[in-house]
């Protein structure tokens, strides 16, 4: 995601679902870009409070995610 705006919001939105999936897997979403910078959008505050406990990472972090299990 390279900004905020009606199809970055949508493809947020679309991982967020498959995180809530009833798959019987470790659900990942890997997300990079402007939604880690601080700030009052929608999208930032979601994913800080309201999926907060959820496997959400940059692309960065996978590797040692993947070791970590």
């Amino acid at each position: 995601m390279t900004d905020l705006g009606g199809h970055q919001t949508g493809q947020f939105d679309g991982a967020m679902r498959l995180l809530e999936s009833s798959a019987d897997a470790i659900k990942i979403a890997l997300l990079d870009g402007v939604i880690y910078i601080k700030g009052k959008n929608k999208i930032h505050l979601t994913m800080t409070d309201k999926y907060k406990k959820r496997n959400i990472m940059s692309a960065l972090f996978l590797k040692e995610f993947l070791r970590s299990l």
